[in-house]
């Protein structure tokens, strides 16, 4: 019985091993994301510009890796953009807005409770977050630039805090307007 077991096991490892090759899995990160508001379809795979998908629930639900880059076009983003992210120091996580205006819609935003100052209406009340960047880290968001054909500005529709860090370590936002 001994002998099958000891035949078995390396003929077992050897199946998983094939099956892995051939299923087309990758090692996390290195692996680049396209988000279109406006011509793209969360049924998509959202690899490719043609294949981008719609919103940013996509990409709310990956944990992104170490080399991981995110393409958002320009548009109307109707939830907030919270990426879960461990990049490295040699290899940042990096969300890219394409030139243009990105709008954040406030009625499906994540709300948290926090004091702002400046919102004596209703301090205690929980505050919709247009970016929210919690427990991650080595994180790029950047933009195209902040004048000129590349300017990229970043829009909220209410009232709302537009970016939020939270428990996130080396998080740097360049080439935005807000």
């Amino acid at each position: 019985m001994k002998n099958i077991i000891v035949v078995a096991m390396p003929l077992a490892a050897l199946l998983l091993a094939s099956c892995a090759a051939f299923s087309g899995a990758n090692p996390p990160g290195n692996t680049t994301y396209f988000v279109d508001p406006v011509k793209g379809d969360d049924a998509r795979r959202g690899r490719s510009v043609r294949t981008a998908w719609k919103s940013l629930a996509k990409i709310n639900a990956l944990k992104l890796a170490p080399g991981d880059k995110v393409m958002i076009a320009p548009g109307r983003h109707e939830i907030t953009l919270k990426p879960s992210a461990e990049g490295t120091a040699q290899k940042p996580v990096v969300i890219q807005f394409l030139p243009g205006v990105h709008e954040f819609g406030v009625e499906h935003a994540i709300r948290l409770p926090m004091f702002v100052s400046n919102s004596c209406d209703a301090p205690n009340e929980p505050k919709p977050i247009g970016i929210l960047v919690q427990n991650a880290r080595h994180v790029r968001l950047q933009g195209g630039g902040v004048d000129g054909p590349g300017k990229t500005e970043i829009l909220y529709a209410g009232r709302m805090v537009e970016l939020f860090n939270d428990h996130a370590e080396d998080i740097e936002y360049s080439g935005l307007v807000f």
